[in-house]
């Protein structure tokens, strides 16, 4: 499984970018041009009111950038990938994965280049980046059950793709992202406490505030039940819409 999941991964790399060298490079400079626009914009906003708005920034742009990428080139991945199926007798786990695992790889080399510039401006940020890149490892296990989900389920439903990009547009501006939700009217964070990503922007920012370790519990654990819940969800769908799924492709 694993040499495969390997092969599969380096041929979708080297598939992908034949014969040019751009292609791979805006992928990595896509998220890095979005946060350097964001960051020197919203600092302007929020500057005064989050220390070191750069780091925070990160913490949450990355981790979403990754996770919204992955789930919406996830839709049609199976359906495209169907030949891979049915001759090959790849698994269907294994093409998601793959995919996750790619997406991942480009979320690496965008948060290491500028993560290198924020250390090189301050080095007490290597602490803050280096929990988040620990915090990363489960969260591509969150997005691949998410992305495996939304895959089967557009292959059955077309719609599902636009329904996934209108939920993530949502709980992106109700996510604090860009912003600190504290400063909020308590009406407001109160709708904003309901996005479920939120804990995992919590763990992800958990080395800005290292002395604030016991507030950590409660998103910790809602982090895990979410991974636990969607991966029940994905094994009961597939129980039920295999069949179904394989005379769709």
């Amino acid at each position: 499984m694993f040499k495969s999941l390997f092969n599969l991964v380096v041929i979708n790399l080297k598939v992908r970018y034949r014969g040019t060298l751009t292609g791979f490079i805006w992928v990595i400079l896509h998220p890095i041009l979005l946060f350097f626009v964001q960051s020197y914009i919203f600092s302007n906003f929020f500057g005064h009111e989050i220390s070191n708005y750069s780091l925070y920034l990160m913490t949450g742009l990355f981790p979403w950038f990754f996770l919204s990428q992955t789930a919406d080139m996830s839709c049609n991945h199976l359906k495209t990938n169907s030949s891979l199926i049915q001759c090959l007798n790849i698994k269907p786990e294994i093409l998601i994965l793959a995919l996750v695992i790619e997406n991942y790889i480009h979320f690496l080399f965008a948060v290491l280049i500028v993560a290198g510039y924020l250390i090189f401006k301050d080095f007490n940020s290597i602490v803050p980046v280096s929990i988040m890149l620990a915090w990363s490892l489960p969260f591509v296990i969150l997005a691949y059950y998410l992305s495996f989900i939304s895959s089967l389920l557009n292959t059955l439903y077309k719609d599902v793709k636009f329904i996934l990009s209108f939920i993530f547009t949502i709980l992106f501006f109700s996510s604090p992202v860009i912003y600190r939700s504290t400063n909020l009217p308590v009406r407001i964070q109160n709708v904003i406490a309901l996005n479920p990503l939120n804990s995992f922007l919590s763990m992800f920012r958990s080395g800005l505030n290292p002395n604030d370790t016991e507030n950590l519990m409660s998103p910790f654990i809602t982090c895990v039940l979410i991974i636990i819940a969607l991966g029940f969800t994905k094994k009961y769908l597939w129980h039920k819409l295999h069949n179904s799924f394989l005379l769709k492709i």
